[in-house]
């Protein structure tokens, strides 16, 4: 039986990377780091940790005085706060009915994101999300986040549950790797922008209104 379902945050929940990745494109623009277009897809739901590393990497390639990648994620997030966002118009549309849904059949719901806590704090705010997320999860609590399992391993703890009776939603390569390394199964949101490898995934859906479908169908005739 499946008795928790665990969400990503960004490509999942809300389709916030091509508006961050916009953003990283500009500030990058304006501070003349050129990365290749190949190098910024691969962003996508990586770890802060590693964004971080990016930072600098580029940074010091371009030929910049040395910064910390500490203190450029720093300047990025005052960067955007000059754009406004609102993380309701951009959520996937089923998502709130697909917690309902869950909470309504006695499944427990949390999400797992390589975000900041404040940002998992915000986001589930703004889109009204919070009330159903009995667990709460930020890559930033683990020295290593997504694609190492920990970021899971840690979820499936804090759930009560053992990895077999939760399943992730995930989009991302790095975030399939990390639930598939828990032993979770996975659900692999479609999405063709940014190349994911989501070959070990176990389902895919085109939006979060299947995932029902998944979850019925794999615990047969208990959730129907």
């Amino acid at each position: 039986m499946i008795r928790a379902v665990i969400f990503d945050m960004d490509g999942v929940l809300i389709d916030s990377e091509p508006v961050y990745a916009g953003w990283l494109e500009a500030f990058l623009k304006k501070h003349h780091v050129e990365v290749p277009d190949s190098e910024l897809r691969r962003v996508a739901g990586i770890s802060s940790q590693d964004f971080k590393k990016k930072l600098q990497s580029w940074w010091a390639a371009s030929g910049k005085p040395y910064m910390s990648g500490e203190d450029i994620d720093k300047m990025f997030e005052k960067y955007c706060d000059g754009f406004s966002l609102s993380f309701k118009k951009i959520m996937d549309s089923h998502a709130e009915e697909v917690m309902a849904w869950l909470k309504e059949a006695g499944c427990k719901v949390a999400v797992a994101s390589s975000s900041p806590m404040d940002d998992i704090k915000k986001v589930l705010a703004d889109t009204g999300l919070c009330k159903y997320v009995d667990v709460k999860v930020s890559g930033e609590m683990f020295a290593n986040s997504k694609p190492d399992p920990q970021i899971y391993l840690y979820t499936v703890n804090q759930l009560g549950l053992e990895a077999g009776e939760c399943i992730a939603v995930e989009d991302s390569a790095y975030g399939i790797q990390a639930a598939s390394g828990a032993g979770v199964k996975v659900i692999a949101k479609r999405d063709d922008r940014f190349g994911f490898d989501q070959s070990l995934a176990d389902y895919r859906v085109d939006h979060l209104g299947q995932v029902m479908e998944m979850i019925s169908k794999e615990n047969g005739d208990a959730m129907k």
